[in-house]
């Protein structure tokens, strides 16, 4: 929703509605970018997105074979379900 101009992530709650912290109920997740820095922290290498733009794809590191390593601005898709366009 966001696109992947910065690596944003939702903070941790023990007890997080997200129906409480924001009328839309779009208030979870976290951008490509930042899962993408947390998959190479722990040796996975992203590889893609679904095409409605709400899924990504990771294949640890030493399993790529000829898979292409893609970053975020790469493997990006604009989400297709409505309500979630920017």
């Amino acid at each position: 929703m966001f696109g992947v101009e910065r690596a944003i992530s939702v903070p941790y709650g023990p007890v997080f509605r997200r129906s409480l912290v924001c009328y839309s109920h779009l208030y979870w997740g976290c951008l490509l970018e930042a899962i993408e820095e947390l998959g190479r922290r722990k040796g996975y290498a992203l590889v893609g997105s679904n095409s409605v733009g709400i899924n990504a794809y990771f294949v640890r590191r030493k399993q790529l074979g000829e898979i292409r390593e893609m970053n975020a601005r790469e493997a990006y898709v604009e989400s297709k379900v409505q309500g979630v366009k920017r």
